[in-house]
């Protein structure tokens, strides 16, 4: 049985970027990190990170604490990994890789 696209589309997102696992890795190990935490706790650069963060907020895999319409107001945003939508994600990679657990 197949994943819906949009749903492995996703996960391959996630699992791609080296960038990506390294920030769910990060915020993993560090939740409620703001932006000055993550650059100072990773290697990555301000503008790849930038990038990489609206990616896995805009895929639900980070949540930030502030509600969508108060965004953009300057706040500097936490960022925290939407554990439950990972895990959902990496079942639906290992059924397309793996097939069906037994």
């Amino acid at each position: 049985m197949s994943a819906e696209p949009s749903s492995y589309d996703d996960a391959v997102s996630l699992v791609r970027s080296h960038t990506h696992l390294s920030l769910v890795q990060y915020l993993r190990e560090n939740p409620a990190a703001y932006v000055s935490d993550i650059l100072d706790g990773t290697d990555i650069p301000r503008g790849t990170l930038g990038r990489a963060l609206r990616e896995l907020v805009e895929l639900n895999i980070l949540t930030i604490d502030v509600q969508p319409e108060k965004r953009g107001t300057g706040r500097n945003y936490r960022y925290t990994v939407n554990t439950t939508h990972v895990r959902d994600l990496l079942s639906v990679l290992r059924t397309e890789l793996l097939g069906s657990p037994n």
